[in-house]
């Protein structure tokens, strides 16, 4: 579960949390110019009925900004929370509520006061250890990865200490960065863009620490594309 991304003429997507009623299907979100957020229900149908008429479920999120919203499950309930990321580089999280209308979300509360970055492209959400709560994973600039466990609380007690989990993870670009559970084991493995655009994975051992991956393998040799804003993984 990730986040996805885009603004200022860069864009990256993730496999990510965007279930908003707790249904199993990923529902459909807009950022609108005003900045409010519109939900699409999920129909459960892959054709040109796929989704609800849109309905505004973040009306006054606290940002224009898509590159600063976004979802994630953050307390195991089959739900995805909305995360705002400040300008000061502090976390807000707005509890899903599973009603997707203007009530959709509860008071802000600040989850991460001083997570080491105020660049929002270094900031990812994902399940690394199959508990369903989302991590927060920062991409450092020397391009190591630290991620803070989720400790299932909402407030300021939301992570534990950070701890390296990829010291070598063969770039320093946040945008050739990506987390997605290629498996079906609840954990998500690291994907690196590389430079031919060539896809590597890294296998998650579910070992949060600095042998949290195997070795990485080849999983796309031509994907098509060496453009990373044009690459998702859902």
């Amino acid at each position: 579960m990730e986040q996805w991304l885009a603004g200022s003429g860069k864009a990256v997507a993730d496999s990510q949390s965007t279930d908003l009623d707790g249904d199993g299907d990923a529902d459909l979100l807009r950022v609108n110019t005003d900045g409010t957020v519109s939900a699409f229900r999920n129909n459960g149908i892959l054709d040109g009925n796929a989704w609800s008429s849109p309905l505004v479920v973040a009306a006054s999120p606290g940002t224009t900004d898509p590159l600063r919203m976004r979802f994630a499950d953050l307390n195991n309930d089959g739900m995805a929370e909305f995360v705002r990321i400040n300008s000061d580089g502090t976390l807000s999280a707005f509890r899903n509520n599973g009603i997707l209308d203007g009530n959709a979300w509860s008071s802000p509360l600040v989850i991460a006061a001083s997570p080491g970055t105020t660049d929002p492209l270094r900031m990812r959400f994902a399940d690394l250890n199959n508990d369903g709560m989302a991590e927060f994973v920062r991409i450092n600039s020397d391009g190591t990865l630290s991620a803070f466990r989720n400790n299932g609380i909402l407030d300021g007690n939301a992570w534990s200490s950070p701890l390296v989990i990829a010291a070598s993870p063969g770039t320093t670009d946040p945008l050739r960065t990506r987390f997605a559970d290629l498996n079906n084991d609840g954990m998500a493995e690291l994907v690196r863009i590389n430079s031919d655009g060539s896809l590597s994975a890294f296998r998650n051992n579910g070992i949060m620490n600095d042998r949290a991956w195997s070795a990485d393998v080849v999983i796309a040799a031509n994907p098509g594309t060496t453009d990373p804003t044009r690459l998702a993984i859902a």
